[in-house]
């Protein structure tokens, strides 16, 4: 990830003679070099300059937004690992899944996740629904039943 920069905050430095204003910023960059002394037209510019880089981009935002991506690509990680570890994670063998009609979740090569399910052809080769023909998934796991209720007596 890219650090963010945010705009600097700028100032308005006089010459001691006055014969010339520099809009700088805190670090003594110069941004503008200005011979004409309008000196009420700079003040706005670096008041206007200052209040649009806080409104505009904020540190805090910038911050929360890396927080956030942080947090997702961590959850992201452990979804993938709680799926790969024991009974119900993803199975890379593509031959053990049903072919039977039942319906799984597969991933594509291109990483999408769908529900799906063997489509019997006559004459031709079985697909997976979704799928292009002669395209395979390439990891599977079972369409999950509910455990409790009504529908866990329908679903045993």
């Amino acid at each position: 990830m890219t650090e963010w920069k945010n705009y600097p905050e700028v100032t308005l430095d006089m010459s001691s003679d006055f014969s010339a204003a520099r809009i700088m910023t805190k670090s003594g960059d110069v941004l503008i070099y200005d011979t004409s002394c309008d000196t009420d037209t700079l003040e706005r510019s670096v008041v206007c300059w200052n209040a649009c880089r806080k409104i505009a981009f904020p540190d805090a935002h910038i911050t929360a937004q890396d927080d956030y991506c942080k947090r997702l690509e961590q959850l992201r990680k452990d979804a993938v690992a709680m799926a790969g570890a024991g009974e119900g994670g993803w199975n890379f063998d593509m031959s053990t899944a049903p072919r039977d009609g039942t319906d799984i979740i597969a991933t594509s090569k291109c990483g999408k996740v769908i529900k799906t399910y063997i489509v019997k052809v006559k004459g031709s080769t079985d697909r997976w629904a979704g799928f292009a023909t002669g395209e395979e998934p390439v990891a599977w796991m079972p369409w999950p039943v509910a455990a409790v209720g009504p529908l866990a007596e329908v679903a045993a």
